[in-house]
């Protein structure tokens, strides 16, 4: 039987924040036209990085879209 994730949150944002702890893999997309960082490291325009499942919930991950453009989705 496969595994089945419900999406719980679409994002698109343009400042900082948090995605809090307890969720099982995120996927975050740079859509805008400068750097932005995701857990701590640089996320340059027009890429995306991936978070998947690892079977055990993921801490506190903390973003930064200030002038660029951020896609985030989460699941838990």
């Amino acid at each position: 039987m496969p595994l089945s994730f419900n999406v719980i949150q679409e994002l698109e944002v343009n400042n900082a924040g948090t995605i809090t702890n307890g969720f099982i893999g995120v996927w975050v997309m740079n859509m805008g036209a400068a750097a932005g960082s995701f857990n701590g490291q640089t996320l340059p325009a027009g890429v995306a990085k991936n978070f998947p499942f690892t079977g055990k919930p993921y801490n506190d991950i903390s973003y930064n879209a200030t002038g660029t453009n951020f896609l985030i989705t989460v699941f838990r």
